[in-house]
């Protein structure tokens, strides 16, 4: 197991506040802006726990990480502070000039690259990466998602951890939108709406805005059954932080969530997360 440096953690932090304080400044106007700045804030705690779940579980030398939808680089931003030599990302639209990643030594992006499609980190070596990240991902995967995580999962190196995450489902929160007669997944007009396979290209389109199936904890814990020599170290669940612009009643709700340490209780949580060792 690894060493847990909370002076590493601290820096963590001032890095996560960096990139709060950077996307503050740019004053956002569009749809996308506001997003990422909420998406910021209501993380922090998902981002925060992964980073101290590599701390604590990262063994060996420190060459390669890879965030599978790194999207615009955040986590990998964080990791930088812990000295891996590159951080990689891969994404279908993002671009390191684009991302947190534009100013890190050693951090570069791989876009356009379909993870629908088999083979699709056929660029990488076998058991060349010493830590895979897929953080929120999973669930945006329309034709085999295990086969997707499966291919990540050639290019770690025996040793390596996995550090991965989708939505917690199975939360109050939910419960009280079927309840209230509301679809609790993210996306489903559109899934209603659009084309999901292109005939031009006899291939998927690319259309990462929708939660294709969100999984239970149980469910994930089947998938992880099926991967080759998977060992799991940790799993759990983590809430939201508020976000000023959030309402007033759900801001006390979240601040009374943490005071209470009930935030990151299943049924409070809005992520579930797992941390794997491959043998």
């Amino acid at each position: 197991m690894g060493y847990f440096n909370n002076e590493d953690s601290i820096i963590a932090e001032q890095a996560y506040t960096r990139m709060l304080k950077l996307a503050e400044s740019m004053k956002p106007k569009e749809d996308k802006d506001l997003w990422e700045l909420q998406s910021l804030y209501w993380d922090r705690p998902r981002f925060m726990n992964l980073f101290r779940k590599l701390m604590r579980f990262h063994q060996g030398q420190k060459l390669r990480i890879l965030d599978l939808g790194c999207g615009n680089g955040k986590f990998l931003y964080i990791c930088s502070t812990f000295g891996f030599k590159e951080l990689i990302g891969v994404d279908y639209f993002q671009t390191k000039e684009t991302s947190y990643l534009a100013t890190v030594e050693g951090g570069s992006i791989s876009n356009s690259v379909d993870f629908n499609k088999p083979n699709f980190l056929n660029f990488f070596q076998d058991e060349s990466i010493d830590c895979l990240v897929c953080m929120e991902t999973f669930e945006h995967l329309l034709n085999h998602p295990l086969g997707f995580l499966l291919e990540g999962w050639k290019k770690l190196r025996p040793g390596g951890i996995l550090l991965f995450t989708v939505p917690n489902p199975a939360n109050l929160a939910n419960a009280l939108k079927l309840i209230s007669g509301r679809s609790y997944q993210w996306g489903m007009c559109k899934f209603a709406m659009l084309p999901k396979l292109s005939l031009e290209s006899q291939g998927f389109n690319p259309e990462w805005d929708i939660h294709f199936m969100e999984y239970a904890q149980p469910d994930m814990q089947t998938v992880f059954n099926q991967v080759p020599g998977a060992i799991v170290l940790d799993k759990g669940f983590v809430g939201a932080d508020p976000y000023y612009l959030d309402s007033l009643s759900k801001r006390l709700f979240k601040w009374l969530l943490k005071l209470l340490h009930l935030r990151d209780w299943r049924l409070f949580s809005n992520t579930q997360y797992w941390v794997l060792r491959k043998q």
